[in-house]
């Protein structure tokens, strides 16, 4: 069954009444209705989907670490918040020139995931905020880590070498969450590829 047809339908008069309520013009309104697509015809879909999952896991990496900063309890975990984050600002960073070479828009709303993990933690304190931060942290990192060691076997140069560079960070990252949070560290991934030649 062909949806646009009725998808079509539905937008035209979406775009006329939000026109109205805010005084932007129709065109404007469409567009904000009908984004680009994320996919460009300069990328392959796998490594779309690696610039987009790394920035959403990014994203939530980057809130848990600024809880465990400022509201763990334990020292060391508060210390383990401090430093991912700041290399979370760094890689936010280098993602966003990543993929503005490539014409692939990442900017990123707060997803749904991020505001419920959010309400989750505010609920917590003590001991057991400790808890939940260590094995969201863990468990970021390992998705993080399958995300980069996937990336690594990309034909594109760059998002590759950005791929081994920070998959060796996470890895760095996973190790230190797992000895704090008293869990063996997780099986390591198959080895990464051999890069092709260039």
């Amino acid at each position: 069954m062909n949806v646009r047809p009725f998808a079509t339908a539905l937008a035209i008069p979406a775009v006329c009444c939000l026109s109205m309520a805010t005084g932007l013009a129709a065109p404007a309104v469409a567009k904000v209705l009908n984004p680009q697509p994320l996919i460009t015809t300069e990328m392959n879909g796998a490594d779309a989907e690696f610039l987009s999952t790394a920035a959403q896991t990014q994203q939530l990496q980057m809130l848990v670490a600024r809880l465990a900063s400022t509201k763990a309890t334990e020292n060391q975990l508060q210390l383990l918040g401090k430093a991912l984050y700041e290399d979370g600002v760094s890689e936010k960073d280098s993602l966003a020139q990543l993929a503005a070479d490539r014409q692939f828009p990442i900017t990123v709303i707060q997803s749904s995931e991020a505001h419920t993990l959010s309400k989750k933690l505010a609920r917590l304190n003590g001991m057991k905020l400790d808890k939940k931060l260590l094995e969201t942290i863990v468990s970021l990192e390992q998705q993080r880590s399958a995300a980069y060691q996937a990336a690594s076997a990309s034909t594109d140069p760059k998002i590759r070498d950005f791929a081994l560079t920070r998959y060796a960070a996470v890895q760095e990252n996973l190790l230190l969450a797992s000895k704090l949070a008293g869990v063996p560290m997780p099986k390591p991934l198959a080895p990464i590829a051999e890069p092709p030649p260039r």
